[in-house]
């Protein structure tokens, strides 16, 4: 068991050096993740260790979402989860006001906000919600994306 965990920590760590997000892998870490901590759970009964379980199944549901939102199909399925609006003929009329809202709704000045914010508007345009992950801000090459991110944080 300790040795699982050994690796498991070290394919963590590796995941996040990596220049590209691969989401669906994340899942599989997260899975793993789980099944190692209910194994530990069932064998030593220490309990907190079954939160711990539910917290990697749901940081795995999370990254399985969040592959299919990037992929826009659903993993056991060839047919798309979401309409692409912007697929079709009217492409630069919907690339344009997604664009002007951006413009009207940022809280911070600046391109860097600028941009974060419309990473975020495409993320949630479709559903509600979204998800960034650290490699997500990485390949925007902001300067300080953490205090940006905070900042737009602490604006709502």
């Amino acid at each position: 068991m300790r040795d699982e965990l050994i690796e498991l920590g070290d394919l963590f760590r590796a995941y996040q050096q990596r220049t590209e997000p691969d989401v669906a892998l994340l899942a599989n870490l997260h899975e793993r993740e789980a099944r190692a901590f209910t194994t530990w759970a069932n064998v030593s009964g220490i309990e907190s260790l079954r939160l711990e379980t539910r917290c990697a199944e749901q940081a795995a549901t999370a990254a399985r979402f969040q592959h299919q939102q990037r992929t826009g199909g659903i993993a056991d399925s060839d047919g798309p989860v979401v309409s692409r609006p912007l697929s079709g003929p009217t492409q630069g009329d919907h690339a344009r006001a997604v664009l002007a809202h951006v413009a009207d709704h940022t809280p911070l000045p600046g391109p860097e906000a600028r941009l974060l914010v419309l990473m975020l508007t495409l993320r949630t345009a479709n559903i509600g919600t979204g998800n960034l992950v650290g490699q997500d801000l990485t390949a925007l090459g902001l300067t300080d994306p953490e205090d940006l991110l905070e900042k737009l944080t602490g604006r709502g």
